[in-house]
């Protein structure tokens, strides 16, 4: 390797670039849209978020449900609404 050589790699980076962050499509009043793959959604079947606010208690509660049989809050919102038109029909 000559000087002229070593001055010319010396300049280049020798590692690439750290990939960019895509950037978030924002909408006004809505936040931020993430990107994602859908596998979960293809999974599930579950492909809307669906966002209330709640108690600290009723929270509490849903989390603590789920975890004692065992399944996603997601999964025990569904049997409540099953057994919600049991009750009172569609």
């Amino acid at each position: 390797m000559t000087k002229s050589n070593f001055n010319k790699l010396s300049e280049e980076a020798m590692f690439a670039h750290p990939p960019r962050p895509q950037e978030a499509l924002v909408i006004p009043g809505l936040g931020a849209i993430r990107g994602r793959d859908g596998r979960s959604a293809r999974r599930t079947g579950r492909t809307e978020q669906f966002a209330t606010v709640v108690s600290l208690e009723f929270k509490t509660w849903m989390k603590a449900q789920a975890k004692k049989v065992g399944k996603s809050q997601a999964a025990l919102l569904d049997d409540m609404k099953a057994a919600y038109t049991e009750k009172h029909g569609e």
